[in-house]
């Protein structure tokens, strides 16, 4: 039987993540093979090149107990000092350029079946975000009888942490 396994969101969701993110979902519509995220996960810059080694690549893949989110996370050893000799290569993202994360369809869900469809999202790098998070900033609107609650944040944020911690 076809897959009816595909990427269901990518976030941050933004169109522009700041340079300093360190970590990004990957949300599938159902579980996952594991042990292999590493040859189905892409970076490419603007000249639609890889970029080298941007990910934290471990053995122990980041994943919800479901199965269907996996947490990436950036190498921050290319940006701090002293830390290796990636950091002459400079931070996997930076400001001003623009860059596209590309999900091959050939990755196998946790049945086996390759994803119905790749994934690719397109976003630009901008300044890195420094500011910490103000709750004053956030927008609430009071929810009617049988509606949500909904919180409109200032700027994107991280969205497995948010739908854990905010309650």
């Amino acid at each position: 039987a076809p897959s009816i396994t595909k990427v269901a969101q990518v976030y941050p969701t933004a169109d522009s993540w700041p340079a300093n993110t360190r970590k990004f979902y990957i949300q599938f519509t159902g579980p996952m093979k594991q042990g292999v995220a590493w040859s189905h996960i892409h970076l490419l810059d603007d000249a639609g090149q890889p970029v080298r080694q941007p990910f934290v690549e471990g053995d122990q893949e980041l994943w919800n107990p479901s199965g269907a989110r996996l947490t990436v996370l950036f190498d921050a050893s290319r940006i701090k000092p002293d830390s290796s000799d990636k950091q002459a290569e400079g931070p996997a993202l930076a400001a001003g350029r623009h860059y596209r994360l590309k999900i091959d369809q050939d990755w196998p869900d946790a049945a086996g079946a390759p994803l119905a469809e790749g994934f690719e999202r397109a976003f630009t790098a901008t300044g890195d975000v420094k500011i910490p998070i103000q709750t004053a900033d956030w927008k609430i609107t009071a929810p009617n009888p049988n509606q949500a609650l909904v919180i409109t944040f200032p700027k994107p944020m991280d969205n497995a942490l948010a739908r854990t911690a905010i309650t």
